[in-house]
């Protein structure tokens, strides 16, 4: 009998306190909120949950404040999440104030504990199988790379630190094996919002996988064939972190797992179509996404 031992998964980035908060009518300057909630959050530690609640073996390099490590600690342990290389650092922990106002969102965030992951020492991360970067500085990113092994494929999801001109960071992406990005970060980064000719410009610049998270849907290419997946049909409460889990969930289906890419895309689409019917960040169960399926009356 053959074991499948599973990949080794390294997710480098934030750690965040979330305030999430919907504001209700205005009269004048003030309104009422409707929800409040503070949650652990972070890119970053989003995708880490996900890969290890769904069962991936998944280490956090990233760094907490003393004022937060605790908390962060305590949640991380409820989805096995490893935290061997989570520092504490005598700085407020990062925070984002996510305000919800009808069809708009707006996010405050304040960088704190995170600010100091660029002086951390990455050396550790060829153990690894993957290592995948989430909304990191320019600088921290170029360290990883400067310790990452031939063996380990590097994965990213630029988010707001990697948001910038494919020609400013043009040796970040030919060291990706395979990249996770939206309209807007594409539009920065390849002067292109539309999919088919983003994921074009970025496989020019070396990147060998592209999965677009469209508004319709997710894009996939592996540079010799485009796969897509339309969206679910369900009604959206909050999208705040879905990008996350769309990266976490298919990093473990079709990387870790090695399910065929057109059923990791559906299922990595139900598992999207799961966490926007709740507040902030959520990450799916199996049960979960297979009851969603039933719902949308996929066949899975």
């Amino acid at each position: 009998m053959i074991f499948m031992l599973g990949l080794k998964i390294a997710v480098v980035g934030n750690i965040n306190r979330d305030i999430i908060v919907k504001a209700g009518r205005y009269v004048g300057k003030r309104a009422k909120a409707e929800y409040f909630e503070e949650k652990i959050g972070g890119s970053a530690t989003n995708y880490a949950r996900c890969l290890a609640k769904l069962g991936s073996k998944t280490w956090l390099f990233a760094n907490a404040g003393k004022d937060f490590s605790q908390m962060v600690f305590s949640d991380l342990a409820s989805y096995s999440v490893n935290p061997e290389h989570i520092g504490v650092v005598n700085e407020k922990n990062g925070t984002v104030i996510v305000v919800t106002e009808g069809r708009e969102k707006r996010m405050i965030f304040w960088r704190g504990a995170n600010e100091t992951l660029k002086n951390r020492d990455f050396s550790h991360l060829q153990h690894f199988d993957v290592v995948q970067i989430c909304d990191v500085e320019k600088e921290v990113a170029e360290k990883i790379i400067e310790k990452n092994k031939k063996e380990t494929r590097l994965f990213m999801d630029p988010g707001y630190g990697l948001s910038l001109p494919a020609s400013k960071i043009k040796n970040i992406l030919s060291s990706v094996h395979t990249m996770f990005i939206e309209g807007k970060e594409a539009e920065t980064i390849t002067g292109r919002r539309d999919p088919k000719n983003a994921i074009r410009i970025l496989h020019s610049f070396g990147v060998e996988h592209v999965l677009f998270k469209a508004e319709n849907g997710l894009f996939f290419s592996n540079g010799k064939k485009m796969y897509f997946q339309p969206i679910a049909p369900v009604n959206v409460v909050d999208t705040t972190a879905v990008g996350d889990v769309i990266g976490g969930v298919f990093i473990h289906l079709f990387y870790d797992k090695k399910y065929e890419i057109k059923k990791a895309l559906l299922l990595t689409e139900i598992a999207a179509a799961v966490k926007v019917m709740h507040y902030g960040f959520y990450a799916p169960s199996f049960s979960e996404i297979a009851e969603m399926a039933k719902k949308l009356k996929w066949k899975v």
